[in-house]
């Protein structure tokens, strides 16, 4: 990473939490390339926040290279409702989730993801939601559930998953860390 897209990340992420104080989602978008904003956006909900009408366009052409950051009120990581943006639009690169509680979730769409991730993401996302779904320990919500599945498209180089647990997401990670590393082992093999 450049150390102009260090300073435009640590923008992004200041815009999204700042004005996410408000207990709404809050988008900003840059170019990867350039490394120049592009625009934010707000649809004043707790839940969700759109891509910016003015990049939208950009962010479908496969030519681009957009990383598209947001706050989660919820303080959750990245939902699938992000990895489907990952997956539905061509020119959004990478994907980064913020929480006030410290967390940072980041998915960068991998080489691998353009001519194999529909299939297998579809084999994985139906054998996970079976395994998470039966069994699961206490404590094992969906925040821990996305992340794992995060991890999981991480293991198999769909995307590269960076992340920072906040301390809440943290404890809970570490009381189910042997059955989350067993659920992605398990599904990997």
């Amino acid at each position: 990473m450049s150390k102009g897209e260090g300073r435009i990340r640590w923008r992004a992420r200041s815009f999204v939490l700042g004005r996410g104080k408000n207990g709404h989602e809050h988008a900003y978008c840059y170019c990867r390339k350039n490394v120049k904003f592009l625009a934010h956006h707000t649809d004043g909900k707790p839940d969700l926040v759109r891509i910016p009408p003015a990049v939208l366009n950009r962010c479908k052409s496969i030519t681009e290279i957009v990383s598209f950051h947001h706050n989660h009120p919820g303080l959750m990581p990245l939902s699938y409702g992000d990895l489907k943006l990952l997956g539905n639009f061509g020119g959004i690169n990478e994907i980064s989730a913020h929480t006030l509680a410290g967390g940072v979730f980041r998915a960068r769409r991998l080489e691998r993801w353009k001519t194999t991730w529909l299939s297998r993401l579809v084999k994985l996302n139906q054998t996970f939601a079976m395994q998470t779904a039966y069994g699961a320990p206490a404590g094992f919500d969906g925040a821990l559930e996305t992340h794992v599945f995060c991890l999981l498209l991480d293991r198999a180089r769909l995307i590269q998953y960076d992340y920072v647990l906040d301390k809440n997401l943290k404890r809970r990670y570490i009381v189910n860390k042997d059955y989350c590393d067993l659920v992605v082992d398990y599904i990997y093999l």
